[in-house]
């Protein structure tokens, strides 16, 4: 802060000192008037001008504030502004061309009218120019490097412009010209240059506008530079116009004129310049940005850990629960496993991910063509080829605010043992459990199925078998000479009938057999013949036989309509004694047989 406030009250030195060289020039003038007056053209003059209205205007540009070129190209500056005002009070019409140097403007000059803001020091240079009275006055004083000496200045390179005089005592070995004033003063603010010369103006303002921080200035006591206008061919009636226009410009519109000239300046803003204006909030800035990144990284470190340690773990519960994580991207199509997985499945593997995209593909595509329908989170894959385990998949899709799916993260689990127990569950409890056929619950269930299925036409049958003198078993032998009688029965059935045949046993010594497609009534009598025998045996002293009464089901019929006439059936078979059968079509006995 205490650099940025010395750098304004050095700027603003600077300036003052300009705007006294202004008003001492306009102290020192008696000739011009303090107020403007009407000028008093002759009526040659008035002819000339009538005549000659163009002045091709000479200037050599690079001493701002009083001549230079600004950004788009045109001239500015003091003397620009007293050609326009010498043109509202004449007539006259200034066509400026600039000249980077005196060098340029000398090898053309005979093709102008007039030199603009040419001092004595540099009009020598034109051979035959005439100089009009002085618009402005500047002093001179010397720039140097902050790091040289004033008071030694021997050996050191004096920063000349080109066209101007040499001051006396500086050896010609020593001087290194420019083409412009601002050129000098860039090089000595550089160091490749040590010193020079300059009107007060163009010091003051270079140094503001470029911001040169490498230099210093000291006043020097020499004569004043006055800045003048010279007609190229000395023409009498030119010079005594552009005199008398001078000679009517009163003291404030002088004024006016360099303060306007001296405040107007085409500032660059340079890194250099931001960086040396602005250097300590740079670096602080700098120094915090260094520290939030830092903070930044180490977070980002420390969160990056805690991630890997989440994943690591739900690895391991995933592993220890004997599941397989996957992930799926929907727009890729890009299936992916988890470590563990791969391991697991081995060679499978593609044959598994190939069945868990097709079936993740069938589920995007219900839920596109079904309102409302979201992705299923749990099914059971079906059968994968080669692979002997059943897995179930649960998945969990990501989605955005705006409910796009994004993608899919799932798992598959090996629920192979659950659906066996489940499996055999189901079984068991269809089964009787002493004999291991169907029991009355399952009979129902799977009589009434087909029934309901049956096709006119076709021929079924359904028999009941029930033993003869099992009572008598269980009470001379016991239950357990009883339970093999039955179990031995059970056997006998599931070897005589087909495996499509539907065989089971009410409970007691009931069992019963429901046969689909029958060929014939005679077949079905033969058959009911063959299993009473083959169901005969003895036991200990006791000789163990069964009856069988069989009804044909040819029409559609309920399970009470059909169980009820085989029951009659088997009622009439053993009434007619042990070892008897009874055929049925239904509505009367079709066949008797005692054995």
């Amino acid at each position: 802060m205490k650099r940025r406030l010395f750098l304004a009250r050095v700027d603003w030195v600077i300036f003052s000192v300009m705007l006294l060289v202004a008003v001492s020039f306009l102290e020192t003038q008696p000739a011009l008037a303090l107020e403007r007056q009407d000028l008093d053209l002759t009526l040659e003059e008035v002819e000339y001008i009538a005549n000659n209205p163009e002045v091709n205007s000479l200037v050599v540009v690079g001493a701002a504030p009083i001549q230079y070129m600004d950004k788009n190209g045109e001239v500015q500056g003091i003397s620009k502004l007293i050609l326009e005002e010498i043109a509202a009070a004449t007539g006259l019409r200034f066509n400026c061309l600039a000249f980077d140097s005196l060098e340029q403007l000398r090898a053309v000059a005979q093709d102008g009218d007039i030199v603009v803001g040419i001092p004595q020091a540099y009009a020598d240079a034109i051979p035959g120019l005439v100089l009009s009275r002085p618009y402005l006055t500047s002093v001179s004083i010397q720039f140097q490097h902050k790091s040289v000496d004033p008071e030694k200045l021997d050996g050191k390179i004096f920063a000349a412009v080109e066209g101007g005089n040499i001051p006396s005592g500086i050896p010609a070995g020593s001087v290194r010209y420019f083409d412009t004033r601002e050129e000098a003063m860039a090089a000595v603010n550089a160091g490749t240059a040590h010193y020079g010369y300059g009107n007060a103006y163009s010091v003051a303002y270079y140094t503001l506008q470029n911001g040169y921080r490498n230099l210093v200035t000291v006043p020097l006591e020499r004569e004043q530079r006055e800045y003048c206008l010279a007609p190229i061919n000395p023409d009498p009636l030119l010079m005594s116009i552009l005199n008398k226009a001078l000679a009517e410009i009163d003291n404030d519109t002088i004024l006016s004129i360099i303060l306007s000239s001296t405040t107007r300046m085409d500032q660059e803003l340079t890194w250099s310049k931001i960086l040396d204006t602005y250097k300590g909030v740079i670096w602080a800035l700098l120094v915090i940005v260094i520290i939030l990144l830092l903070l930044l990284i180490f977070f980002h470190r420390r969160g990056r850990k805690e991630l890997e340690l989440q994943n690591r773990r739900y690895a391991m519960l995933a592993e220890l629960s004997n599941e397989f994580i996957f992930h799926y991207c929907p727009e890729m199509d890009t299936l992916s496993f988890s470590q563990h997985s791969i391991d697991s499945f081995g060679e499978n593997i593609a044959r598994i991910a190939e069945v868990v995209k097709a079936t993740l593909t069938q589920q995007l595509k219900q839920r596109q063509t079904m309102t409302g329908s979201n992705i299923s989170n749990d099914a059971i894959l079906p059968p994968i080829p080669g692979c002997n385990v059943t897995f179930r998949l649960v998945t969990s899709p990501i989605c955005t605010d705006d409910g796009e799916l994004r993608e899919i993260l799932g798992k598959l689990i090996d629920v192979s043992k659950e659906l066996a127990e489940k499996e055999a569950l189901v079984t068991r409890a269809q089964l009787d459990g002493l004999t291991g056929v169907l029991n009355a619950v399952t009979i129902r269930e799977l009589v009434e199925e087909r029934l309901s299925q049956k096709s006119r036409g076709i021929l079924d049958a359904f028999i009941i078998l029930d033993a003869d003198n099992f009572k008598k078993v269980n009470d001379t032998l016991g239950h357990y000479a009883g339970d093999q009688v039955l179990k031995g029965i059970a056997n006998t059935l599931s070897s005589i009938f087909r495996a499509t045949d539907i065989i089971g046993r009410f409970g007691g010594d009931e069992f019963c057999i429901y046969m689909k497609n029958v060929p014939s009534p005679e077949f079905l009598h033969n058959k009911c013949r063959q299993l009473v025998n083959a169901t005969r045996r003895i036991v200990g002293d006791v000789i163990v036989s069964t009856c069988a009464g069989a009804v044909l089901v040819r029409d559609k019929r309920s399970y009470e309509e059909v169980f009820q006439a085989a029951d009659s059936a088997l009622y009439q078979a053993k009434a007619e004694g042990p070892g008897q059968v009874v055929v049925l079509t239904c509505a009367k006995n079709t066949s008797g047989d005692n054995q």
